[in-house]
């Protein structure tokens, strides 16, 4: 049953309440119709009888004052013509009955009731009305009574004498009842019209039920049909089925319903279409996605890592400089004493190797260092020398040449350092690894040249060489031709930033199988005149006079070693192994310049300038920092906040002594300032 309802239901619904509605109105108009029908043949019907009974009043006056019956019977037999009366009867005024059509109808009733009905009709001045129902036929009557009057005139002294007139007064008319009429009129015909007028009236709302059912059904056909239709489309849309259509001939709202929903089922394919497509693209993308993500994540693992090597490195290197600083430095010396040849020999070698491990230190220290972009003088080709250096253990091992093609008077520029090393090496590295992919072996060429304003650095390798269709778009990010877990695709675009920040331009040449050449563009600073002619000056005070030196380190033998040599160079020097000697002796003595490791027990290089600054501040500009450790955050962050200069161990002799003279001629600017 649940499921017919919901099959058939608007259709249901719609013919029964369409149905009821239509009875329900039929039979409200029918008994309104009835009952103005049926009070209209009442009306009708009284309105009948007390136009009889004041017409036979009137005419039958003379009859009833002159008690003649034969004349009062000439007048009823011309109304019984008529079906409904059913008796007429004439009364003197002592209600004795004159002459009456039917006696049979009144001698039915009852004495007492026939008395009353008699009476009642006498009694009346006026025209009354009462009905009564025989009791065996169960015939209703309805009984009309009129008085018969006529008009008498009285003469004055008689009306003066019954009190209705004043003397003085002439005769007046009085009108005086003489009998009454009374009429009789059947309700059985207008019963009988009644019942005639229901039996059409309801044949007729017989006729405008079935016609109201029979126009449900059309209406159902043309309203219902369709919406079941367009129901039936829709749940199948629901469904997920969107290749439903409506079809309905029909050029009103539902045609227009029909051909809106055909629409929209259409814009809902084309949409799921565009949707499909769109999720297929997004799926590609986060695809895509993912794995640069996944190879970004690789870099940041790849990064920690090199951090945590650079704190390694940092510790090993702070221990293996002081040594190494110490090594060289007494080679240095010993080269410069008089000795037998062989000794000589052996000394250049020491020297040489420690300086070998320095420079392997020093690089390392170099690359792994985090620093913020400091743009300052610098030269390019030594730069290429520690960025070859970094990989010059594999290129050995790998046979790979190097060939260097460096222009001598090339001029300083402005760059940073580590940015510009990181961008060498980079370049370095994927010319190797290309080659390593190829044959193993090969060469790479790198050549500097000035050009008017520009410097020209190019590194051309002998590798496989880069596709056409892939020059545009190295400098992409995370475009890499490489294997998975070989390259990142970072690397050029990391290094097309940092040259397009130095105010450059860098760009690749290559055809397939004949290698490839990465160009780097990068603008010329040139140093002012006045400059070199201020630095001429100072030099020139600074070589005039000996400055005094305080040494600062807790290892005796960079103590030894820099006592030796700077009071060999002729400047004034003393020593201290401990912050606190070297407190004691700066509050008793000035000095010119101040060495202090920044690394030492008890009271440390940091630790000692503090102090300084609360006794002697105007010697904070002269202290010169040196330390095997450069590369950690704390010791980083301290020389950034002071800028004071910095030495890092282990370091050349001669160019110890060319750092210091440069700083004392700095200090001297200041005074000439």
């Amino acid at each position: 049953m649940r499921i017919g309802l919901k099959k058939f239901g608007l259709r249901f619904k719609f013919i029964i309440t369409f149905s009821l509605l239509i009875l329900l109105t039929s039979v409200l108009l029918s008994v309104f119709l009835i009952r103005k029908q049926s009070d209209l043949i009442r009306n009708e019907l009284n309105e009948k009888g007390e136009y009889l009974v004041k017409n036979l009043a009137s005419s039958s006056e003379y009859g009833v004052l002159i008690e003649d019956t034969l004349l009062l019977s000439r007048f009823i037999q011309g109304v019984l013509n008529d079906e409904d009366i059913a008796y007429i009867m004439i009364q003197d005024k002592e209600n004795h009955i004159l002459i009456s059509s039917d006696e049979g109808v009144l001698a039915k009733l009852p004495l007492k009731q026939k008395e009353t009905l008699i009476k009642n009709a006498s009694e009346r001045e006026k025209l009354f009305k009462q009905s009564f129902i025989l009791q065996k036929t169960g015939i209703e009557f309805i009984d009309f009574s009129f008085p018969v009057t006529t008009h008498k005139e009285i003469k004055s002294d008689e009306m003066v004498s019954l009190g209705l007139m004043m003397e003085g007064d002439h005769s007046r008319e009085m009108i005086e009842k003489i009998g009454t009429v009374r009429v009789g009129i059947t309700t059985e015909e207008m019963i009988k019209k009644i019942g005639e007028m229901k039996r059409i009236i309801f044949l007729l709302t017989l006729q405008i039920v079935g016609l109201g059912i029979f126009l449900a059904f059309i209406l159902v056909r043309i309203i219902i049909g369709p919406l079941e239709r367009l129901a039936q489309a829709t749940r199948r849309v629901a469904a997920g089925d969107f290749s439903s259509e409506v079809y309905i001939k029909q050029k009103d709202e539902i045609g227009e319903l029909a051909n809106s929903f055909n629409l929209m089922t259409k814009n809902l394919r084309k949409l799921i279409g565009e949707i499909e497509e769109y999720n297929r693209n997004l799926e590609k993308k986060v695809e895509e996605r993912t794995k640069k993500l996944e190879e970004a994540q690789a870099i940041l693992i790849q990064s920690e890592k090199l951090s945590a090597i650079g704190q390694l490195i940092s510790g090993v290197a702070h221990e293996l400089n002081n040594p190494l600083a110490a090594v060289i430095g007494f080679s240095q010396l010993s080269l410069g004493t008089e000795a037998n040849p062989k000794t000589i020999s052996y000394l250049k070698k020491i020297c040489s190797e420690a300086d070998r491990c320095a420079k392997i230190v020093n690089n390392l220290l170099t690359f792994s260092r985090k620093s913020k972009a400091e743009k300052q003088p610098v030269g390019i080709n030594g730069i290429i020398e520690r960025t070859l250096d970094l990989m010059s253990y594999q290129f050995q091992v790998n046979n790979v040449k190097i060939i260097k093609d460096l222009d001598a008077e090339l001029p300083k520029t402005l760059g940073d350092f580590h940015q510009l090393q990181q961008v060498f090496l980079n370049i370095v590295n994927n010319a190797f690894q290309a080659m390593m992919e190829k044959s193993k072996q090969g060469s790479i060429t790198v050549r500097t040249k000035r050009i008017e304003a520009i410097i020209f650095i190019e590194f051309t390798d002998t590798g496989p060489g880069i596709p056409k269709e892939n020059l545009s778009r190295i400098f992409d990010p995370f475009f890499t031709t490489k294997e998975i877990g070989k390259g990142t695709g970072l690397g050029l675009s990391i290094s097309y930033g940092i040259i397009k920040e130095h105010g450059g331009n860098i760009y690749a040449l290559s055809e397939p199988g004949k290698g490839a050449t990465f160009v780097i563009e990068l603008p010329i600073m040139d140093v002012p005149l006045a400059v070199e002619l201020k630095e001429k000056v100072a030099k020139e005070i600074v070589l005039s006079f000996k400055a005094s030196i305080l040494v600062v380190d807790d290892e005796e033998s960079i103590l030894d070693l820099l006592y030796d040599f700077l009071k060999g160079k002729g400047y004034y020097v003393d020593t201290a192994r401990t912050g606190q000697e070297a407190l004691r002796k700066l509050k008793a003595e000035t000095y010119d310049l101040i060495i202090c490791d920044l690394k030492m027990p008890n009271l440390s290089g940091q630790q000692l300038y503090t102090e300084i600054n609360k006794i002697k501040p105007e010697l904070l500009s002269r202290i010169i920092f040196f330390t095997g450790d450069t590369v950690s955050p704390p010791t980083e962050s301290f020389l950034k906040l002071t800028g004071n200069k910095v030495i890092s161990k282990p370091f050349d002799l001669n160019w110890l002594l060319s750092f210091i003279q440069e700083f004392l001629i700095s200090q001297s600017e200041l005074k000439v300032k």
